[in-house]
């Protein structure tokens, strides 16, 4: 099966990159640091914007100071960041004005995570520190899709969380795959995806 679209939008982390074992590494430092109850047992949600994190975790912080410092840490802790299978030989055959990065992290930390995998930086992305609201509010995608120069609808979404798999936005729909979860329900497998990005150049 080929699905016709005119744009990729990647997520980062669970798309192109694995970097859950330093995130949740770097969260319990911080937490340990800010007092939070039992840090060293927090939980975090990956693939959501670490403002709303630091908020949850620890409320009324003074939240530039939080962020700049577990973006610091992060930065810092990529030494077992993992490149996902597929994802750069993937980039490599895509032209460069048809995709693009959407992600949770800021600039800063989205430069570090795909230097660290190898993998270039994309001339178009989409970070944290560029948005109103990040996700799972879909203005990072149709700010992601409005610099492709396509409408939201006229894009693939590759994201693996499985949640988001059949959200369906007003005025127009957006594809969306789980990567990394084959066989998942309403979603596509990645070999489809890499036929897909040959078959349609």
């Amino acid at each position: 099966m080929t699905i016709e679209v005119q744009g990729l939008l990647f997520d980062m982390d669970g798309v192109l990159v694995s970097s859950i074992a330093g995130a949740s590494r770097c969260w319990r430092r911080w937490a340990v640091e800010y007092g939070v109850t039992d840090a060293e047992k927090v939980e975090i949600p990956h693939g959501i914007p670490a403002r709303d994190i630091a908020e949850w975790l620890v409320p009324g912080i003074d939240i530039a100071e939080g962020l700049r410092r577990i973006e610091d840490m992060e930065i810092e802790d990529v030494g077992d960041l993992v490149l996902l299978p597929g994802a750069k030989p993937l980039l490599e055959e895509l032209p460069s004005e048809r995709w693009a990065i959407v992600t949770s992290a800021t600039k800063r930390l989205l430069v570090a995570r795909l230097a660290a995998a190898g993998l270039p930086v994309p001339e178009r992305l989409i970070s944290a520190d560029m948005v109103e609201q990040g996700k799972p509010n879909p203005e990072p995608y149709l700010k992601g899709a409005a610099l492709l120069g396509f409408s939201a609808s006229e894009c693939l979404v590759l994201r693996m969380r499985r949640m988001v798999c059949v959200r369906v936005w007003p005025r127009g729909v957006v594809w969306w795959v789980c990567w990394g979860r084959p066989g998942a329900k309403n979603c596509w497998p990645r070999e489809q995806v890499g036929w897909w990005s040959r078959s349609q150049r």
